[in-house]
């Protein structure tokens, strides 16, 4: 029997999503690179603690989805929505 995983990676691998997602929105907004956009690096650069934390378990999400509950699945689909919402919004 496997222990029960919870959805931890998985969120925080979505909250980097968000993050990135975000940032790249923002960058090609107005459909190229220039200097102004050097405040979105700085963002990320900010949220190096999300990032970090939404890559270093992503080698657990497999494991974690394995064993998602009816109500964790829930969950993970409700944050996935906010995060293309929050993405689509920026």
């Amino acid at each position: 029997m496997t222990e029960a995983k919870s959805t931890k990676e998985t969120m925080e691998a979505l909250d980097a999503i968000q993050v990135v997602g975000v940032e790249v929105k923002k960058v090609f907004k107005d459909h190229k690179i220039d200097l102004s956009d050097l405040a979105s690096l700085a963002n990320l650069a900010k949220q190096s603690p999300v990032l970090i934390a939404g890559v270093s378990g992503a080698d657990e999400i497999p494991a974690e989805a394995k064993d998602f509950s009816t109500e964790e699945l829930v969950a993970v689909g409700m944050k996935a929505i906010a995060v293309l919402k929050a993405i689509k919004e920026a």
